[in-house]
């Protein structure tokens, strides 16, 4: 039996220090593991499978650097609208209980009951032939909201802090893979996913994400990686009548891993753009088609 902390510095707020997730555990080598607390989804694995690896930018839930700035409306000024609101809605944390079973010839299958009427499960299977590995996997995740939460639908708006309909129900799923091959450095990773809602009005939720590049250890400091990748998503159902356009968002970057002091630097380039073609609400302005462009650059060290 064990526990596990993961703690984060939480700048949204002030320099406090908030637990991220918090869990305890019971584990068998034979039988597989139970967990307890407050933690990712069971189905989190089965989103996102990407031998690149790095700090930065291993998926697109990591490497949307944008999703806390706001876009402007059609008079210029700032909305009530993040970037992030087009970005990836799956995977919140919630208190629940786990089931991870043992690995059986790279498969392993994990399943969870959360708050409020949800649940989820993926499976995933890593294998290696010779110098190749390849990663695979696949999810579901089914949410529902209490009816005493339950809003009309002129209420909704375009917001990525709510994402589910209130008294409705809602299922997420998704596909991933990558594959790796150790004496070039090269890798290559993607997914696939949507989200559809009972609730009258709202639209299907669809996106893709791919990336590729290269990784290698040819400093002696650690590994080397240099990425490129790309996202798209289409429409969004968190938002009742509201219709969304597309967004999408292209990035390059650097990483060099320092493993004598577990750290890394870091330096990448990421070009958001917001297509425009239907026409997004914030309140009762709508918002054109627009671009953002980030530089992001720092260094993290792992205690």
């Amino acid at each position: 039996d064990g526990s596990n902390v993961d703690s984060q510095a939480d700048h949204q707020h002030g320099p406090n220090l908030s637990a991220r997730s918090l869990y305890v555990f019971l584990k068998s080598k034979s039988l597989g593991e139970v967990r307890l607390g407050n933690m990712d989804s069971a189905a989190r694995p089965g989103w996102v499978q990407d031998l690149g690896g790095g700090t930065i930018g291993g998926s697109h839930n990591d490497s949307g650097f944008s999703s806390q700035f706001l876009l402007r409306d059609a008079n210029n000024a700032l909305s009530g609208t993040k970037w992030g609101g087009f970005w990836d809605p799956i995977d919140q944390k919630d208190n629940g209980i786990m089931y991870i079973s043992p690995t059986l010839g790279g498969f392993e299958f994990r399943a969870d009951v959360r708050g409020e009427d949800s649940y989820s499960g993926s499976l995933t299977y890593n294998g290696k032939f010779q110098t190749v590995s390849v990663a695979l996997g696949g999810a579901y995740q089914n949410m529902t909201e209490l009816d005493s939460q339950k809003i009309a639908p002129a209420q909704f708006v375009f917001s990525n802090e709510c994402y589910i309909c209130k008294g409705g129900t809602e299922t997420l799923w998704g596909v991933s893979g990558s594959i790796s091959e150790s004496g070039s450095g090269l890798f290559l990773s993607g997914e696939y996913g949507g989200v559809d809602s009972n609730v009258a009005g709202t639209n299907p939720f669809r996106d893709w994400f791919v990336r590729g590049g290269w990784k290698k250890n040819v400093t002696g400091l650690g590994d080397t990686t240099i990425d490129a990748n790309y996202y798209h998503s289409d429409s969004g159902l968190f938002h009742g009548p509201v219709q969304l356009g597309t967004a999408h968002y292209f990035g390059v970057g650097i990483e060099q891993s320092i493993d004598a002091v577990s750290s890394s630097v870091y330096l990448t380039y990421q070009h958001d753009t917001y297509d425009g073609d239907k026409t997004a609400v914030a309140g009762t302005t709508a918002i054109n088609s627009q671009n953002l462009d980030l530089v992001v650059g720092g260094m993290i060290v792992k205690f």
